[in-house]
C-alpha cells in the first residue's frame, strides 16, 4: 500500500506528468479527495510509447486528465442514478395500469407470483426469499408500517411493488409478461435488466467510463435501442462499436427506456440537467484529442442527449 508520495513517484515512473496540476497539489488531492487505485482506473485509452527510452510509459498523460475523468464520471453517476430510479417508478405505474386493464385481482396476482418463488432449504423446509427480503424492512422506518398493515391479509399488487427491490420487480414484470402473453413486455424486461445494471453501478459508486473499449457484450442491446440510436444519427460503425461494450449498452438502454416511460415534466427537467452534464463533459475536451476511446464516447453521449433530450447543448 503506497503512501501518497509513493503514488506520485510511481505515476512519474509510468510517464504521468504533473504540469497542469503540480505535484504538491496532486499530493493534497490524493490525501483528501481520491485514492490512487480508483484514479489510475481512468488511464485506459491513453497511448504508451513502444520501444526506445520511454518504452511502456504513457504519452502526454497528465495527472489533471485523470482527475477530470474522475470528476466527469462522478457527474455521470449522479445523473444516471435518478434516471434509473425514475425508470423504476414509471415502470411500476405502467405495470399497475396494465394489470388494471387485464382486470386482474391485485391480491391473487401477488400470491401467484410468490408461489413461483418458493424455495426448498437444505433442511427440507420451505421458504420464500421474496417475503424474506420484504420482512427485513420490518425494523426500518420506511416500510415497517406498510408491512404491518398488509402482511397478515396478504399484499395487494399496489403495495407489493413498493416493498420489493428493483431486481424482484423485474422478475414480477416478466411473470406478468408471460401471464398476459405480451411480447412487448418481454422486450421491456431485458431493458429493465440493463437499467438495473446501471442503477447498481451508480448506487455502488462504481467507475463507469474507465473501460469503454469495444468488445463482445454479454447481452446485446435490444433492437428497439439499436434502432433509436440509429435514429439519433449516430453512424452505424460508431453505434456498433459503442454497443459492443456492456457498460455503454446498459447506460444507453437506461436513457432510452427513461425517455419512453417518464412524464413530460420529468423529461423537461432531465433535459436541462443532462445539458449541464454535456457542458461539463466537454469543459476540457482538448485533453482527449489523442484518446479516441474517450473523445468518441463524449461525442456519442452528446449526440444521444441532443436527440433524446432535446435542448441546447455545448
Amino acid at each position: 500500500m503506497l503512501t501518497a508520495e509513493q503514488q506520485i513517484a510511481h505515476m512519474l515512473d509510468s510517464g504521468v506528468r504533473f504540469r497542469l496540476i503540480p505535484e504538491d497539489t496532486a499530493l493534497q488531492y490524493l490525501q483528501k479527495n481520491n485514492n490512487y487505485f480508483r484514479l489510475r482506473a481512468y488511464r485506459h485509452g491513453f497511448a504508451k510509447y513502444e520501444g526506445g527510452l520511454h518504452d511502456g510509459k504513457y504519452v502526454d498523460l497528465d495527472f489533471a486528465m485523470l482527475v477530470d475523468l474522475a470528476t466527469i464520471d462522478m457527474h455521470l453517476r449522479y445523473e444516471l442514478l435518478p434516471i434509473c430510479l425514475e425508470v423504476e417508478h414509471f415502470s411500476k405505474v405502467k405495470l399497475l395500469k396494465r394489470i388494471e386493464l387485464e382486470q386482474e385481482d391485485g391480491y391473487e396476482l401477488v400470491q401467484d407470483f410468490l408461489s413461483t418463488r418458493q424455495k426448498l432449504g437444505s433442511d427440507g423446509s420451505r421458504y420464500n426469499p421474496v417475503l424474506n427480503e420484504i420482512n427485513r424492512g420490518k425494523n426500518g422506518p420506511y416500510t415497517n408500517g406498510l408491512i404491518e398493515h398488509y402482511e397478515k391479509g396478504g399484499y395487494p399488487i399496489w403495495a407489493f411493488v413498493e416493498l420489493i427491490p428493483f431486481g424482484r420487480f423485474n422478475e414480477l414484470w416478466m411473470f406478468c409478461a408471460e401471464r398476459f402473453n405480451s411480447k412487448q413486455m418481454k422486450k421491456d424486461f431485458y431493458m429493465l435488466q440493463a437499467t438495473k445494471g446501471t442503477r447498481n453501478a451508480c448506487g455502488h459508486n462504481s467507475c463507469i467510463i474507465n473501460e469503454l473499449e469495444a468488445g463482445t457484450p454479454r447481452y446485446d442491446a435490444c433492437f428497439d435501442v439499436r434502432r433509436a440510436v440509429g435514429y439519433a444519427h449516430i453512424r452505424p460503425t460508431s453505434a456498433n462499436s459503442k454497443l459492443s461494450n456492456d457498460r455503454i449498452v446498459q447506460l444507453t438502454t437506461a436513457l432510452y427506456l427513461h425517455k419512453t416511460v417518464a412524464s413530460s415534466g420529468v423529461l423537461e427537467y432531465r433535459s436541462r440537467v443532462l445539458r449541464e452534464f454535456v457542458c461539463r463533459m466537454y469543459r476540457n475536451e482538448g485533453y482527449y484529442e489523442k484518446n479516441q476511446q474517450i473523445s468518441s464516447f463524449f461525442s456519442y453521449m452528446r449526440t444521444l442527449v441532443g436527440a433524446w433530450y432535446p435542448s441546447e447543448t455545448c
